[in-house]
């Protein structure tokens, strides 16, 4: 009989997570039976939204109280709701997946920002899991060696390269692809791309959506030309690969950024705040890419003129960039997933 793997995924965003869990499912559910269990619809639809919740949270407590040894919980956020039936004594296999960062000194209480640093609460309760899935080798080490987990499991996101030529590149277009929130700092990106204007043959683009849109399109009406919005679309990169001539992630925090490792994949060249979610690893401390200092505007914009008078070096970077991916091939991400499930 096939295992099942339920995955608990209660608020389901259009971010790097859905991204993850899209991965995960695809590749899983041919080898295991799958389902999901969510708060809200992919198209986030709150219409009944309080009965459907309901039905749902009774649905997986029924799961839980079967004890059913072919089931596996896949919790993809929201860990301490499954923690808690674990406290109790139910007998259920649960995979937690945490893509937050890990600090040495973290705060005691969950924090409500997804990609926040994981609480000391949440730490704890992630001795009830029977695997943990970690992002990072950072954070894997410092699990294990600070907070003494023994059920750690070091699995990164998939990355598959795609089969696209490096193209040369004279740096025009700057590219913020994102969910336009606090966390992913795209007033930062304009505010210093505008200054940049003054000097540089620049054009701003933002490709996303999210509550801080308006502000962002009045802070730019006087620069129309300059500054382009494309409105949120399903797969930017494969969309505007030929397009983007840098990729800016400029996040406060971050678990993984999936767009980094995307934009890596089809040979873009980046730049990414030092010691935010797996920037550092993902463009190997500045050897693959661009890395300046988090939310220091000065530093961003020094960057951005370095690489654009040297883009040469850029694209010896981008290429360095693109060979190191293999570290997220299937083998080590999706099929290592897959071993340490057939084990439970």
């Amino acid at each position: 009989m096939k295992k099942k793997i339920i995955f608990f995924y209660p608020l389901i965003k259009n971010d790097g997570l859905k991204s993850t869990y899209e991965s995960y499912n695809s590749f899983l559910k041919s080898k295991f039976k799958v389902e999901i269990f969510s708060l809200y619809k992919f198209n986030e639809n709150k219409i009944s939204v309080f009965y459907q919740n309901l039905i749902n949270i009774l649905k997986i407590i029924s799961k839980l109280l079967k004890h059913e040894k072919e089931h596996i919980f896949f919790s993809l956020n929201s860990h301490y709701f499954l923690h808690f039936f674990k406290i109790l004594g139910l007998k259920f296999k649960l995979v937690s997946r945490i893509p937050n960062p890990v600090d040495i000194n973290p705060p005691f209480f969950p924090s409500s920002n997804a990609g926040h640093k994981l609480s000391r609460l949440e730490i704890f309760l992630l001795r009830y899991s029977d695997k943990v899935i970690i992002y990072s080798k950072k954070n894997f080490d410092l699990l294990k060696k600070k907070y003494k987990l023994k059920n750690l499991e070091l699995i990164r996101n998939y990355f598959p390269k795609k089969n696209v030529k490096l193209k040369k590149r004279k740096i025009r277009n700057l590219f913020f692809v994102g969910r336009f929130v606090e966390s992913k700092n795209p007033i930062f990106f304009l505010k210093c791309c505008l200054k940049l204007l003054k000097n540089l043959d620049i054009k701003i683009h933002f490709v996303g959506h999210g509550h801080l849109n308006e502000t962002l399109k009045e802070l730019s009406k006087n620069f129309k030309k300059k500054v382009i919005f494309h409105e949120f679309v399903r797969y930017p990169f494969k969309k505007f690969h030929k397009k983007i001539d840098l990729f800016c992630l400029t996040s406060l925090f971050d678990g993984t950024p999936n767009v980094l490792g995307e934009a890596i994949s089809y040979k873009i060249p980046c730049i990414a705040p030092k010691n935010v979610g797996s920037s550092n690893e993902l463009l190997n401390n500045g050897k693959c890419g661009t890395l300046f200092l988090s939310n220091n505007s000065q530093s961003f914009m020094k960057e951005i003129k370095s690489i654009i008078s040297n883009s040469k070096k850029l694209q010896s970077k981008t290429l360095k960039a693109y060979k190191s991916l293999e570290k997220y091939n299937k083998e080590n991400t999706l099929k290592k997933l897959e071993k340490v499930i057939n084990v439970l």
